[in-house]
């Protein structure tokens, strides 16, 4: 798969665009975002004023079925009628794609270690479970959180002010 995100990352209304290599089909956008994390069969991306999980390989087989559909109608080999159905259960299926979303602004930066997804904000730092979108931790900073690094157990987070905040577990 090849990721195409916007021109500038700074821009917040921009677009991922999602392609298949093998067949240089595009396979899925997305809109009101410029960052996406990939691990496997899962995306975490924030859109909509929400960070969101997506399974990946169902929202792949879903706009496959969808293209297969819209293909067989154009070659008239199935009916309007007979369609609607499976248009309809492949949209189910792409939105169960999408595993959970949790309210929050456009992150600056994603990264993942262990279960947790985290993202740098303005003027926080917080971490979800990668799994359901739970709120493990949170922190405020001054600035914003621009770099996330995670090094020897700890996570390192940069600010656009020039602080460098090193985060680990309590002993």
């Amino acid at each position: 798969m090849l990721f195409a995100g916007p021109p500038h990352q700074r821009e917040r209304d921009d677009q991922i665009r999602v392609a298949d290599l093998d067949s240089n089909a595009s396979v899925a956008s997305f809109t009101g975002t410029n960052r996406i994390l990939v691990a496997g069969d899962f995306a975490w991306l924030a859109t909509d004023g929400k960070l969101k999980c997506l399974d990946r390989s169902l929202n792949v087989q879903a706009q496959d079925r969808i293209r297969k559909i819209q293909n067989d109608l154009k070659k008239k080999t199935v009916t309007a009628e007979q369609a609607k159905p499976l248009l309809q259960a492949a949209e189910m299926q792409l939105q169960d794609a999408w595993l959970w979303a949790v309210e929050s602004d456009v992150p600056f930066e994603i990264v993942k270690a262990g279960n947790a997804v985290i993202v740098g904000l303005n003027g926080s730092v917080r971490a979800y479970a990668a799994a359901d979108g739970e709120l493990l931790w949170q922190e405020k900073l001054a600035g914003t959180a621009h770099g996330l690094a995670i090094t020897a157990g700890m996570l390192l987070v940069s600010t656009d002010l020039g602080h460098i905040h090193a985060f680990a577990a309590a002993q």
